[in-house]
């Protein structure tokens, strides 16, 4: 029977190799064994489920899908992500890996790039590849949350972002997501730190948004930011869900302009604007919320697990 220990040094080899890159020998050196050891503690992993294979089933179907995405909406650019049914864990592990390649083919030298927050995101920057371009910034596109509870990880995405991207031009906004007035928001602004980075942000010429469904998952509410009470006024407005805290309908029309008046984001008609608008969704619950930005110009580069992708097209 494993040990708590010797199943904790296998997660950490298997980490190292599948995701760190390390080959078999550098592990061995930095561990202090032996690399037929090494080989045998990634057999081990296989065997007991910590490390799954899957076989990327790219086919005529996710072709099929692209197709038909690329002709429904306006988008500049997809790409369906074949995934396992039966294992939510490892679709969005294998998805996050495809879209950060995907979306990292994009980013060019000068970019000023705004990113979101959210676990699927963040999970997708851990497997973002490293890129020498010059003069790239990197800004946060909707305030803070502080409770970490949440995992919205939005320090850490930004903090990994720069060392991906080998800036040091990465930036937070150490402000809250959402105030208990707009006067309190506008007068914040006013600060002249803050205004600097909220116009910088305004700048940024490509942006990786976030998208969550318009109920008691979303980390507004879990953070206490809104109650049930907003939620239950929303959705009779029609609320689909929102992107960047902007909470739409089926047409992308924002459901609330008090809360949206008092958000601290960037706004729907300057994200509307920029040249590239990312996104990518391993949730079959947000295909309602990313059918309406789709339709309404929000997302432009879509990365999408295949689930998702026959739903959306169904819808």
């Amino acid at each position: 029977m494993k040990t708590d220990m010797s199943l904790e040094l296998i997660k950490n080899i298997a980490d190292l190799y599948y995701n760190g890159n390390l080959t078999q020998s550098e592990i061995a050196h930095r561990y202090n064994i032996s690399r037929p050891k090494v080989s045998r503690l990634l057999a081990e992993a296989r065997e007991n489920g910590i490390v799954k294979i899957f076989i990327d089933g790219r086919n005529e179907t996710s072709r099929f899908q692209e197709e038909q995405l690329l002709k429904r909406y306006p988008l500049k650019a997809v790409k369906v992500i074949s995934v396992p049914y039966d294992d939510d864990q490892l679709a969005l592990q294998i998805t996050a890996q495809e879209t950060a390649t995907f979306f990292s083919g994009f980013f060019n030298s000068n970019d000023r790039i705004g990113i979101s927050w959210g676990y699927t995101l963040y999970t997708m920057t851990r497997y973002f590849p490293n890129l020498s371009l010059d003069d790239i910034s990197i800004y946060q596109i909707v305030g803070h949350i502080d409770n970490t509870s949440t995992r919205n990880h939005a320090s850490e995405i930004i903090d990994l972002m720069g060392q991906r991207l080998h800036t040091k031009n990465a930036f937070i906004f150490p402000c809250p997501a959402v105030f208990d007035s707009p006067l309190i928001l506008e007068m914040l602004l006013h600060d002249s730190k803050l205004k600097k980075l909220y116009e910088s942000m305004l700048q940024c010429n490509k942006l990786i948004v976030s998208l969550a469904p318009s109920d008691t998952s979303c980390c507004l509410y879990r953070s206490g930011y809104i109650n049930q009470g907003d939620l239950d006024l929303m959705n009779q407005c029609g609320s689909v869900g929102s992107i960047c805290c902007h909470f739409i309908d089926q047409n992308g029309k924002l459901c609330d302009e008090a809360l949206d008046q008092r958000t601290l984001a960037i706004p729907l008609d300057v994200l509307k604007s920029k040249e590239y608008l990312f996104s990518y969704v391993t949730n079959a619950e947000k295909v309602p919320v990313l059918h309406a930005a789709l339709k309404a110009g929000y997302i432009n580069v879509l990365s999408i697990d295949s689930l998702s992708a026959r739903i959306l097209l169904e819808s």
